[in-house]
């Protein structure tokens, strides 16, 4: 979903195929609102991939961005921003599935 502030406006994307959004959309993406995230993850040849593999930032690791779960990571080419948002567990539907971290 993208949300336009200034117009008030909301877009959803839907389609059948995920390679859609990777193909054409990915390709026009600027700025990142990053988690943990590891480069093998990431779908070959995919924008998100490059981010990862090229990112250069305070989160970095060994072919991995690593943030904590209580932050976001707001990164593009001229800035990253680390925004705090605490973690709620009450609604966190993953926490209790073995292998999910």
């Amino acid at each position: 979903m993208i949300y336009h502030k200034h117009t008030n406006n909301y877009l959803i994307l839907a389609s059948p195929e995920i390679r859609t959004f990777n193909t054409i959309l990915g390709g026009l993406v600027e700025t990142w609102l990053l988690k943990t995230i590891k480069h093998g993850s990431c779908m070959n040849g995919s924008q998100l991939k490059e981010k990862v593999k090229n990112y250069k930032g305070t989160r970095a690791g060994f072919k991995s961005i690593v943030v904590h779960p209580s932050e976001i990571v707001v990164s593009s080419e001229a800035e990253e921003i680390i925004i705090s948002c605490p973690y709620i567990g009450d609604i966190d539907e993953k926490k209790d599935i073995v292998g999910i971290k």
